[in-house]
């Protein structure tokens, strides 16, 4: 690496690295595992709609992204629509903190719907933008950094998002409802475009394109055939379908402790402050281990640390145990935002990685209403039951990993 191009990468090293730790600090005021699920419980929302909040977050994000990835495909440069998206993906925070410190709040659920709209909005605006985000940062990152980067985000947004959790228990806690949630969404908004604006300096270079002529030929010929051809992406893509489906019982932790230990609302900060310690205590080690032997490794990880947190959640004999369960869905988390975003980057080049990791989504679209299916199920199995579903998905997950994926990074499949 000459030391020019050096310079440059550890430029827009340091400028994603600002981007994420800023995304991470905001989002952790309203984080989809515990804030925004406790916000629907206060609205009055059931527990599908508890469940469709994790689900949303998810499935937004995943459908659009092959819509948009033949079109991204054909951009020599994807920062722009990197901006032009994110300011939109931003705008529906800013919509629900109005409405909850303007609006006519009642706790009966007619707001839920309302809420729900505007987060599902938000998370498919930023798939719309997914790929053009992920050839932004593969092109602008050398693939041995960016474990690197990904874990550096979790672990300083982890670090900040720790002070957050203890501002969250504070602001929940001292200021009425529904005001107190309108502080959380603003909170958000304004940081998210701090992170936003650090990406206006990203150095970013022309790169060969594939530019799709017929539309329809992406669809019903470039991706029938990748999927025949490559045998790794079809269990990378069976794998990750499992690990989705582990992920059933998420969104109902923060609900299920408050409901079984009759807590005040305001613990969703204080499981937020353990939450983003558990990201910023794993993150290094799975970067790290990413960037050592790949990204397998960390799925295994993530495997047995869900059927370890179901377990815990089951036999919990106080608040103190759940504690340490947040510890380990902030790892997990890690796992999700270090391994299954960067794994389907590796599989292809600048012409096609968009395709790779929107194929990595949308594909994968029907296992992210896990969540609904979980809420949908607690009525007949309880919490206890759904945990046990979780950690069996778990546990496929890790066959799966061990007998039939390989690793792309070290089969040098990126190039």
């Amino acid at each position: 690496m000459s030391r020019l191009l050096f310079q440059q990468n550890r430029h827009n090293f340091f400028l994603h690295l600002i981007d994420g730790v800023l995304y991470m600090c905001g989002q952790a005021f309203t984080s989809t595992e515990i804030v925004l699920s406790v916000l629907i419980y206060r609205l009055g929302g059931s527990e599908i709609a508890i469940g469709c909040v994790f689900a949303l977050t998810e499935l937004g994000q995943a459908i659009p992204q092959l819509i948009s990835a033949p079109f991204m495909e054909g951009l020599p440069r994807k920062k722009m629509a990197v901006l032009i998206g994110g300011m939109t993906q931003r705008t529906p925070w800013l919509i629900i903190a109005l409405l909850l410190l303007f609006g006519d709040v009642k706790q009966d659920g007619s707001l839920v719907p309302i809420v729900l709209m505007l987060i599902s909005f938000t998370f498919l605006t930023g798939g719309v933008m997914g790929p053009a985000w992920s050839e932004f940062v593969a092109s602008t990152v050398p693939l041995q950094w960016r474990g690197r980067l990904f874990a550096l985000r979790q672990g300083i947004g982890g670090v900040f998002g720790v002070g957050v959790g203890f501002l969250v228990t504070y602001i929940v806690d001292s200021i009425a409802f529904p005001h107190n949630f309108s502080c959380l969404f603003f909170c958000t908004y304004v940081i998210w475009l701090l992170s936003l604006s650090s990406l206006i300096f990203v150095k970013e270079n022309a790169n060969p394109v594939r530019r799709h002529e017929v539309y329809s030929q992406y669809f019903f010929r470039d991706i029938p055939h990748l999927l025949k051809e490559d045998r790794d992406f079809r269990w990378f893509l069976m794998m990750k379908a499992l690990m989705l489906m582990s992920l059933i019982s998420f969104g109902f932790f923060s609900v299920y402790a408050i409901k079984r230990f009759q807590l005040p609302a305001y613990y969703a900060g204080t499981f937020t402050v353990f939450y983003m310690i558990g990201q910023i205590g794993s993150s290094f080690l799975f970067g790290y281990l990413a960037d050592r032997y790949g990204h397998r490794v960390n799925v295994k990880l993530f495997s047995l640390i869900v059927i370890l947190q179901s377990v815990l959640a089951i036999i919990a004999p106080s608040i103190i145990v759940f504690y340490f369960i947040f510890l380990l869905l902030g790892a997990n988390r890690s796992v999700h935002s270090i391994t299954f975003v960067g794994m389907p980057l590796e599989y292809g080049d600048s012409r096609n990685r968009p395709t790779f990791y929107a194929l990595s989504n949308t594909m994968l679209a029907p296992f992210y209403l896990s969540g609904i299916i979980g809420g949908l199920l607690i009525s007949s199995i309880g919490y206890e039951g759904l945990f046990v579903l979780s950690s069996i998905f778990a546990l496929l997950t890790l066959v799966c990993t061990v007998l039939f994926v390989r690793d792309p990074r070290i089969l040098g499949r990126e190039s």
